[in-house]
């Protein structure tokens, strides 16, 4: 089995774009259209490694167990891009993240009468880091 470190920190990417798009429609009933997404990690040390768990496939219960994670959840900064790479980031390439690094992930979440598909992996509120 091939485990990488547990993770010190997590943390949940808060207003799950239903919700989100709710409150909108509560305040003007003529929202429409959809919500435009940007979360970004700021990137402290060198060698850092991100699991990102999409909340779309229920949330993977040991991300570093690099052998039995969900195929949706992608591990950042370990050094193997065959499972994952942080999107935007220079150091792409090679996958390792380093001090001052940036990840921007932006997309927009098509809402629609108040419901998410959850067969669509995107980056969005609910998501695990």
């Amino acid at each position: 089995m091939s485990q990488l470190d547990e993770p010190v920190q997590s943390y949940y990417v808060p207003l799950p774009e239903d919700d989100l798009f709710e409150t909108f429609d509560t305040i003007n009933n003529n929202a429409d259209g959809d919500i435009n997404n940007v979360i970004s990690v700021a990137v402290a040390a060198d060698n850092t490694i991100v699991y990102y768990d999409h909340w779309e496939d229920g949330y993977d219960p040991n991300p570093n167990d690099t052998d039995n994670k969900q195929a949706s959840t992608e591990i950042w900064g370990d050094g193997d891009v065959s499972n994952g790479a942080a999107p935007g980031v220079s150091t792409n390439a090679d996958d390792v993240l380093q001090s001052g690094d940036a990840i921007v992930l932006d997309n927009a979440i098509p809402s629609t009468n108040n419901y998410r598909n959850p067969n669509t992996i995107l980056y969005d509120g609910a998501d695990l880091i």
